[in-house]
């Protein structure tokens, strides 16, 4: 007997057991809609921990800082991340500031707005902001930082 036709009786004589006592076996099979979900020889080693990015990252935050810095400072690959992470973050221009100021009757005051946003720019020029840099520097080095340390955008590291 091949081991298939083996495998087969033995199926057959579970349902006719169950069919003794009135029950039957269903034959829906449970399936993923996610192809990472499904258990197969490809993904049974592969461990998916069930942590927030913050409790990850706790233990060992330190050596991810450290990995980080030494990547921006030893590779290229790390240094034009930071580089593309200002540039599509931040931007060229920086934080550039659109007043949008109304009059009474709804329509947009634009002696008004164009006031203030020369104001702000001024503001910024004067060296208010960080470091005597312009207005958008100062963010562009803090994203700059972030990405060197480790922590994702947009993430107040502890």
């Amino acid at each position: 007997m091949r081991r298939s036709d083996s495998k087969h009786s033995i199926s057959r004589m579970f349902d006719r057991a169950l069919s003794l006592v009135g029950l039957q076996r269903t034959t829906q099979t449970r399936t993923s809609v996610f192809a990472g979900a499904s258990g197969s020889r490809l993904t049974l080693d592969w461990i998916a921990p069930i942590l927030s990015p913050d409790q990850e990252c706790r233990g060992n935050l330190r050596l991810l800082r450290a990995r980080g810095r030494e990547l921006a400072r030893n590779n290229p690959i790390g240094r034009h991340f930071l580089n593309m992470l200002g540039a599509n973050v931040v931007g060229p221009a920086g934080i550039r500031y659109q007043a949008l100021v109304r009059k009474t009757d709804g329509t947009i005051d634009r002696d008004t707005n164009k006031k203030i946003e020369e104001a702000w720019a001024e503001w910024g020029e004067k060296g208010n902001c960080t470091d005597r840099r312009r207005s958008g520097r100062p963010l562009l080095l803090a994203r700059s930082q972030q990405g060197r340390g480790g922590d994702p955008p947009g993430h107040r590291g502890r």
